[in-house]
């Protein structure tokens, strides 16, 4: 992921360099004058640096960086055969756009798109338009995929004389951030499915239910980012042809997201039916820089037909040389990773795909079998290639160690093995994941075996005490976290992968469990206070006490704007339906969805009018919460910097 980088002040430009020496004549770069002063980190210096001297010393700074094979975490390709890299370097000075200058590489990429598009299974009749374009990676592929289904949407509302307000995407709450993205720079609103601690993948009969008459499509996901699960396509492509049948002439349609699966599926697990086989399918995305075994910077897009890449996003230029079309991000790019791309498809072959991706099969379920016998951790991927080649897992008993220590500990070995939290409403599970990639040979899956149960000894027999010494020394001391131009600093500590899995704001179960627990049980079976979620899953019961909760700073509505600030239910929603009670008709509304940016602080008021009789016990406990107030997060965290002055004020960030 790219960072946002600071410009540091020239106060601290000051205080950060080291003054000039006086200049000492040398043949070796480590005698020179530049081996005894700081590299620029600010501004360009004056002199020309010696090529040998500039190019040694970069090198020995990312020498610091962790070793990609031992890299873990990644689901990027880290080899390439000596041939393939030779073609990359020889193709560096191509401009892969200008399609005049460069006609063979670009019938390269025609060749990539129609042997992507036959594995994938597109349309391949007489009538058949099926196309694909290059990207450079498969968040690219996305946003493209998604800009074309919320336009083709956009075309159908229009057409038919309808709004084309508040368009929606169906996804699960697991899906990779560049989904995050696509919604919300294409103002798309997003519609998750939440996880659990059996299910960390989009469930389809959830997905189909939040399907309506605005949704520009469902993204299903061939291998997920945090367990390897493939999604289950079928279903809900057969759950999605009966819920098309109630909207009148417009289908919904599914994107796949194979970005990782696309390499793997077609040859460990060719029975599956993920693809273009399905008539709901019509578009596919997928990573050649991960299973496609290229370096990084390629992915691909691909579409069954032109009626779902409508025409007004193709821009048609002559200033290259000659006519083209041109459907990207960006203009420019490099034409490596395409010729390097093709290289791989006919050097390997079908067969020699399947040879690679059915042994990296073997590899992470003889890394998986191992760590489940030896009785300390709990497998979450699946095995036999009924998903990614990815080991994800997590320790089976409580310990006074978790998993950041595990992958602490690890590092100090070389490998890179990340720990993270499951997807949103399972963020209390914390995991581990080993990327299996070409590179990852039996040899180094034994030797990751045996670091991994020695890296759980030595933590067994650590104190707890100076467990935490450690913690806190590594968090204050780690050498990386001090150096002023790493990020821009108005974002510090505001990723929330480590969190909650997003990064950026989350439909969530808005549910008022500590309010609900202090509850005495006498008025709590009188469903006094309800539970409200976003999509309508559960149920909102009847609450006598007013629930101040809707800032619009904070919360937003379907139709993009604030939601109501106060809800007084007069009868209950029921499980999958999407209500919401408008004030001033009295009278249950569709399509309310709450979206929390950030933890927040709610203020429980009492109504005026209560609506009902009350027990004067009722009255009693109610009035004895007026006033008080509770957390609302994401993770249900009892802390939070905002709250309400009072029933119908707007919230303001402290």
């Amino acid at each position: 992921m790219v960072h946002l980088s600071s410009v540091v002040s020239d106060q601290t430009k000051k205080e950060e360099e080291t003054p000039q020496q006086t200049r000492i004549f040398s043949s070796s770069v480590y005698g020179s004058k530049w081996a005894g002063q700081d590299l620029p980190r600010f501004e360009m210096a004056e002199e020309e640096i010696p090529k040998d001297a500039a190019y040694k010393l970069i090198k020995d700074e990312l020498a610091l960086d962790g070793t990609p094979q031992l890299n873990l975490a990644s689901f990027v390709t880290t080899y390439m055969e000596e041939e393939a890299e030779k073609l990359m370097q020889e193709a560096l000075p191509k401009n892969f756009i200008d399609y005049e200058e460069y006609p063979q590489t670009v019938e390269l990429q025609n060749r990539c798109v129609n042997m992507i598009a036959r594995l994938f299974n597109a349309p391949t009749e007489k009538d058949s338009d099926a196309l694909g374009v290059s990207t450079v990676g498969s968040s690219e592929a996305i946003i493209l995929a998604t800009l074309a289904m919320k336009k083709r949407w956009q075309n159908m509302r229009k057409a038919a004389g309808k709004s084309t307000e508040n368009p929606n995407i169906v996804m699960g709450a697991n899906v990779q951030v560049c989904w995050e993205k696509a919604a919300r720079y294409l103002d798309v609103e997003e519609r998750y499915t939440f996880s659990d601690e059996k299910t960390l993948i989009l469930k389809p009969e959830e997905a189909v239910d939040l399907v309506d008459e605005n949704t520009i499509g469902i993204c299903v996901i061939l291998g997920s980012t945090y367990t390897g699960e493939y999604e289950d396509v079928k279903k809900v492509n057969d759950l999605l042809e009966e819920k098309n049948k109630v909207f009148d002439g417009y289908t919904v349609p599914i994107h796949v997201d194979a970005a990782s699966g696309g390499f793997v599926a077609p040859f460990v697990k060719p029975d599956l039916i993920w693809d273009f086989r399905l008539p709901r399918v019509v578009s596919i995305n997928t990573s050649g820089h991960k299973y496609g075994l290229t370096y990084p910077g390629i992915g691909w897009a691909i579409w069954r037909s032109h009626d779902f890449l409508p025409k007004e996003l193709i821009f048609n230029i002559n200033y290259l040389g000659a006519a083209q079309a041109s459907f990207t991000l960006n203009f420019s790019k490099g034409a490596s990773n395409v010729i390097a791309q093709y290289y791989q498809l006919i050097r390997l072959g079908k067969s020699g795909y399947r040879a690679i991706m059915t042994q990296l099969t073997q590899n992470s379920d003889y890394l998986a079998d191992h760590l489940e016998n030896s009785g300390k951790f709990r497998l979450l991927s699946a095995r036999h290639g009924d998903g990614l080649p990815v080991v994800a897992f997590c320790l089976k008993q409580k310990q006074h160690f978790n998993e950041d220590d595990i992958a602490r500990s690890l590092r100090e070995r070389g490998w890179i093995v990340p720990s993270y939290t499951a997807p949103p409403h399972a963020s209390e599970l914390k995991m581990l994941r080993v990327v299996v990639r070409e590179d990852f040979t039996h040899s180094r899956c034994q030797l990751l075996i045996r670091d991994i149960l020695h890296t759980v000894e030595h933590l067994e027999a650590v104190p707890h005490t100076d467990l935490q010494k450690h913690r806190d020394y590594h968090k204050a001391k780690h050498v990386r976290s001090k150096d002023k131009t790493k990020a821009f600093k108005g974002y510090k500590n505001e990723h929330n992968l480590g969190k909650h899995g997003k990064t950026q704001q989350i439909w969530w179960s808005c549910e008022f469990d500590r309010l609900w627990a202090s509850v005495e049980p006498k008025v709590r079976e009188k469903r006094l206070f309800g539970v409200l979620r976003p999509f309508g899953v559960g149920e909102v019961t009847k609450p006598p006490s007013s629930l101040t909760f809707s800032p619009p700073a904070m919360m937003e509505d379907a139709r993009g704007g604030p939601t109501q600030q106060h809800f007084r239910l007069k009868e209950p929603l029921r499980d999958q339906q999407r209500k919401s009670y408008d004030r001033e008709s009295r009278s249950l509304q569709p399509k309310p969805v709450i979206s929390v940016r950030q933890e927040c602080t709610v203020t429980v008021r009492l109504a005026d009018d209560q609506g009902w009789p009350l027990s004067t016990e009722e009255q009693d406990y109610l009035e004895g919460q007026h006033g008080k107030e509770y957390t609302l997060s994401p993770t249900f965290h009892q802390t939070g910097p905002m709250s309400f002055k009072n029933r119908y004020d707007v919230i303001s960030n402290n």
